[in-house]
């Protein structure tokens, strides 16, 4: 069995807990970061999406052809604002700190490797770990990186999400990557990538960006509504060359058919907002 090795690096404070409240990090929680990720580039039918998910994942009946596997040291933690655009200490959360440096290591054959390298990069970059990893908290950075400028990451995005599925156009302009098929499955998959047009020297500083977009743009068709939904529009954070980037990541609409109503309009108002375009 094959291996390859990924050198982690916090960004953001993670917001990753157990049973009793206090951070932890897990090979679960990444390994479910994957699977949610390659559903959501995947954007098949349920009944096909999921022999193959087992196939990949495994299940009950089956083993995984892959293994993953996180070494890391005992982080060090603190509680942070998960609403940085509000200045308040009362509501905070236990997280992992920034640059917490850990690996990860994906065991399988030639074959299936190349495979969860792909859904390992597309994870990585268009999400992040533990609470508010739509708005950018838990996002990492990692080595060997996709890509060394933000020059190069929309071909190498690209490359990635073609292996796991042919269903994507690259364009010169936001949005930077969209799906070729329409189609209306009733789950989160990847429709639109969005690139932010300025780098920040600071990541707390995007983060209150992300925030103060949320709450500009507040409506329930970004999640914001009884019974809560996760929003559609993730945003996480890439580091390159020492500065910091949002990707935004639009995804299917999949409200219950009893969802309020909402105005879809605000999704495309707050990606124009962080993005700046």
């Amino acid at each position: 069995m094959n291996s390859v090795t990924f050198d982690l690096e916090t960004i953001t404070p993670l917001f990753l807990g157990g049973a009793d409240g206090q951070p932890e990090m897990r090979a679960p929680s990444f390994k479910g970061l994957m699977r949610y990720w390659w559903r959501a580039v995947r954007g098949d039918e349920e009944i096909a999406l999921k022999t193959d998910e087992d196939d990949l994942f495994g299940s009950t009946a089956q083993k995984a052809p892959f293994k993953i596997k996180l070494i890391s040291s005992q982080p060090k933690t603190g509680r942070f604002n998960p609403l940085p655009h509000k200045d308040t200490s009362r509501f905070t959360f236990p997280g992992i700190v920034n640059s917490h440096k850990f690996k990860i290591e994906l065991y399988g054959n030639n074959t299936i490797l190349p495979y969860c390298e792909a859904v390992f990069k597309i994870a990585f970059l268009l999400g992040g770990v533990g609470k508010r990893s739509r708005r950018g908290f838990g996002s990492l950075s990692y080595s060997p990186e996709i890509t060394s400028s933000m020059n190069e990451l929309p071909n190498n995005l690209f490359e990635s999400l073609k292996i796991i599925k042919d269903d994507f156009t690259l364009t010169s302009s936001n949005p930077i990557i969209k799906r070729k098929s329409s189609s209306n499955y009733n789950y989160p998959f990847i429709k639109e990538i969005y690139l932010g047009n300025k780098a920040f020297s600071d990541s707390q500083e995007l983060l209150m960006l992300i925030g103060k977009a949320s709450h500009d743009q507040c409506d329930r068709a970004l999640g914001n509504a009884t019974p809560r939904m996760a929003s559609p529009v993730v945003v996480s954070i890439c580091k390159i060359d020492s500065r910091f980037f949002p990707i935004i990541t639009k995804m299917n609409s999949s409200f219950p058919q009893d969802y309020p109503r909402y105005n879809k309009q605000k999704q495309n108002d707050f990606i124009k907002q962080v993005t700046g375009v």
